[in-house]
């Protein structure tokens, strides 16, 4: 089996923190936790793309995904 790369790694142990959050504030009902974690996966490997991190919200990184998603209709 081949080695994972850190950045999989990194986006997986964000959607499991952020599925978590979700599901014990009650955010999201369950049924829909998959969808919102495509989103946050997608998101993710946005920012990985362009060096943004994780880490840290940016309000131009949200608005350029946005965008981007505009552009893809």
């Amino acid at each position: 089996m081949g080695c994972v790369p850190n950045y999989i790694i990194l986006i997986i142990n964000y959607i499991i923190i952020i599925i978590k959050f979700l599901l014990e504030q009650k955010f999201a009902p369950e049924k829909n936790i998959p969808f919102l974690a495509y989103w946050v996966s997608r998101f993710l490997t946005f920012s990985r793309k362009l060096e943004y991190k994780a880490s840290e919200y940016q309000e131009s990184a949200v608005f350029e995904f946005l965008d981007i998603l505009r552009a893809d209709k």
